[in-house]
């Protein structure tokens, strides 16, 4: 029988203060989470999904657990929470599997994709032309904003802004890529790449990067109870759809993107949505 990771009930939600606290001390770690126990073969026919691919019972599911609220560590914890672990064990719940944890940096998730170390990975991601050459994704299921962070005196509000500084970003992410090209038309624009959120925001801090660009609600966590940090929307960008990515040919892309539409249409995907960003 089919097993499903769950988290343990009830979960008590984290404050702004307890996340800002794991944020600074949070080192990345490698773990699998336990799987739970599994709703039955009946429940999943009822539901309609008894033709899911299912020879592959547990699917290993890669993430960096530095990114709130969509994955993280609470203090003195390896467990991992986040919107997107309670999205992926909803839908392997209906899919009639189990989902184990891998908690990875960010650039490391699509080679670990294509080398089928990990079946799927939720991170934030989204797709872009250069990554579906490499991996699969599925359809998108959050609309992600970027955002500036600064030293509070520093009003960085658009690229046009970035002239004479150094700006932050994680490497591998979309925000590198965009950073990079942008550097090349901005006079005296520098980019440093960071590993982890983490890293980056203890650089800025530090005084030595200008700016550090990231989702906005992730953003707004980090600068959340510290007065010396500032977050400005970016100016003129625009949303960042994103969804989850596979290795190219998963059998299992069909059977999360019927899932997803499922839970868009019967609100499923928007009250996760309002339990994880609303409260922020």
């Amino acid at each position: 029988m089919a097993q499903i990771q769950t988290l343990p009930q009830p979960y008590p939600q984290p404050t702004l203060a307890t996340l800002v606290t794991t944020l600074a001390t949070t080192l990345v770690t490698t773990l699998v989470l336990t799987a739970m126990p599994a709703p039955s073969r009946a429940e999943a026919i009822v539901d309609g999904l008894a033709a899911t691919p299912t020879a592959q019972k547990t699917l290993t599911m890669g993430t960096a657990a530095d990114y709130p609220p969509f994955q993280f560590k609470l203090e003195n914890s390896d467990q991992i929470q986040g919107f997107e672990i309670d999205l992926a064990n909803a839908i392997a719940a209906k899919l009639g599997l189990a989902i184990t944890l891998t908690d990875m940096n960010f650039e490391a998730l699509i080679p670990a994709l294509q080398a089928n170390q990990i079946d799927l990975a939720m991170t934030g991601m989204t797709p872009t032309p250069e990554r579906e050459r490499l991996v699969n994704f599925s359809q998108p299921y959050f609309n992600a904003r970027p955002a500036i962070v600064t030293p509070r005196g520093n009003r960085l509000a658009e690229p046009g802004d970035f002239a004479g500084k150094t700006i932050g970003v994680q490497t591998g992410t979309i925000h590198e890529a965009q950073m990079v090209t942008l550097a090349q038309t901005i006079a005296d624009m520098q980019v440093s790449a960071f590993a982890t959120v983490t890293a980056m925001m203890g650089a800025l801090q530090a005084g030595e990067i200008d700016a550090a660009i990231l989702e906005e609600t992730v953003a707004n966590l980090y600068a959340a109870g510290n007065t010396a940090l500032r977050v400005t929307p970016m100016l003129g960008e625009a949303q960042e759809p994103i969804a989850i990515a596979f290795p190219l040919g998963s059998a299992h892309v069909a059977g999360f993107n019927r899932v997803l539409q499922e839970m868009a249409a019967n609100g499923a995907l928007d009250r996760l949505i309002k339990k994880w960003f609303e409260q922020q």
